[in-house]
C-alpha cells in the first residue's frame, strides 16, 4: 500500500484525507471484482462511513471497475462491467457522517443508499451500453480517481467494506446502525456499529 504522505491523518474517527494531493493507494488487484465487476457471478456490494467537507469534484473510491465521488453536494456511484455502466446520484450533507452503500448484479442493476437523518435510495436497473474499456491499470485508490485528472477529494473515512455479492436493500440499509443487529448469511453480528474491511 502507497500513500501521499501530505495532510494524511488517523483520527479518532477515521482516516483523515486533506483534498489536493493526499489518497491512499490501495495497490493492484488484477481480476479482483473491485476493478472488473462481471467477475463477480453474485455481484458486489461496497459501503462506508465518511464526511465530506470539499466543495469541488472529488473521489472517494476509484477503480476502472467502480467509483464513489462527489460534485458539490452530490454523490455518484459508477459501475463498469466492460459492456455497460450504471450511475446513480443523490444529495448528501458536507460535514455530517453519513452512511454510503451500493450494491449491483449483472442481473438487478446497481442500487446506492445514502443514510443519514433520512435514507436516500437510487436505482439503475438497466445501464447503458459502452464502448469496451482499454485500460490496464487495476489500481484501488481512496481518496483520489484513478484517472489522469486526480480529482482528490477531502474527507474523514471509516468502516469501509467490500463483498464480492450482491447485499438486499433492506440489508444495506442497516449496515453502520449502532445498538440494532444486522444479519449476513446467518451469522449475527450484535449491536454495535460496524468496523472492517473485506477484499
Amino acid at each position: 500500500m502507497q500513500e501521499a504522505p501530505a495532510k494524511l491523518g488517523i483520527t479518532p474517527q477515521g482516516l483523515s484525507l486533506g483534498g489536493s494531493s493526499s489518497w491512499v493507494d490501495l495497490g493492484e488487484f488484477k481480476d479482483s471484482c473491485i476493478v472488473s465487476p462481471s467477475k463477480c457471478l453474485n455481484g458486489i456490494a461496497v459501503s462506508f462511513k465518511a464526511s465530506l467537507s470539499g466543495n469541488e469534484t472529488g473521489h472517494v473510491l476509484s477503480s476502472k471497475g467502480l467509483a464513489v465521488f462527489h460534485r458539490g453536494t452530490t454523490m455518484y456511484f459508477y459501475v463498469r462491467n466492460g459492456q455497460k455502466f450504471w450511475q446513480v446520484h443523490g444529495a448528501y450533507q458536507k460535514n455530517t457522517w453519513q452512511t454510503f452503500s451500493m450494491t449491483w448484479s449483472q442481473e438487478n442493476g446497481l442500487t446506492a443508499v445514502i443514510v443519514g437523518d433520512t435514507s436516500n435510495v437510487l436505482r439503475d436497473t438497466c445501464g447503458k451500453s459502452v464502448t469496451p474499456s482499454t485500460s490496464t491499470d487495476n489500481t484501488f485508490a481512496i481518496g483520489r480517481s484513478i484517472s489522469e485528472s486526480g480529482e482528490y477529494a477531502e474527507f474523514v473515512i471509516r468502516d469501509v467494506a467490500f463483498w464480492e455479492e450482491e447485499i438486499s436493500e433492506e440489508k444495506i440499509s442497516k449496515l453502520h446502525v449502532c445498538n440494532g443487529e444486522f444479519k449476513h448469511n446467518s451469522v449475527s453480528i450484535p449491536g454495535q456499529c460496524l468496523s472492517f474491511f473485506i477484499l
